[in-house]
């Protein structure tokens, strides 16, 4: 009699444990079709794209209306992301449910916060890729900004209006200044002070610098 029990048990646990397995597996089978579109703001029919879920493992084309699906996708969290080198789309992260039910969160661009966004998924134009800088047009400020103007500008200054000084000193001082220099051999950068109506440079003061 107690061997009828122990086997009745032992029966009982193994169609159990065969339940189990059966049902882990048809969970691990459940698979589900994910599917979206892609708009252009222009009006017509967007060219074929590709559309990739985790980075390419799994991809589709979608078709000329726009629309794509992916077959085959087993419940868990993926993102999707649309590949143009024209367009930026952003990318979609999904949530597809063991009952099928999708939840969907879109990330416009990187560090965007994320926004709730429709299923089936539709990507649209977040932004267009730009590959290639603009060459700087030429203007006269830009010019007037290169280092060497800077420093020609105070001298053409000078140029200028030294002459316009020299003019309202007296002829007589003038000539006077001349040959004192020409005697004495002084620089004329030390009586330039005294022609612009300043104190000339004594020669004591450099000796005694």
């Amino acid at each position: 009699m107690d061997f009828l029990k122990k086997l009745l048990i032992l029966i009982i646990i193994f169609i159990i444990q065969i339940y189990n397995s059966n049902s882990s597996k048809n969970i691990e089978d459940v698979y589900h079709t994910v599917e979206g579109r892609i708009s252009l703001p222009t009006r017509g029919r967007p060219p074929p794209m590709k559309v990739t879920l985790n980075q390419g493992e799994q991809w589709a084309m979608s078709k000329f209306d726009g629309t794509f699906q992916f077959h085959n996708v087993k419940p868990g969290i993926y993102v999707v992301n649309v590949v143009s080198t024209l367009h930026h789309f952003g990318e979609i992260k999904i949530d597809v449910r063991s009952s099928g039910k999708v939840r969907a969160l879109l990330f416009p661009y990187a560090g965007a916060k994320k926004v709730p966004t429709v299923y089936p998924l539709h990507f649209r134009v977040q932004g267009n890729h730009q590959y290639f800088v603009a060459r700087p047009q030429l203007s006269i400020l830009s010019i007037f900004r290169h280092p060497m103007i800077l420093m020609m500008v105070p001298m053409m200054l000078m140029m200028f209006c030294l002459p316009k000084m020299m003019e309202n000193v007296d002829p007589e001082e003038l000539k006077q200044m001349q040959d004192k220099m020409k005697s004495s051999g002084e620089d004329p950068m030390d009586q330039l002070p005294a022609w612009l109506g300043g104190r000339a440079k004594d020669p004591e003061d450099s000796d005694d610098d």
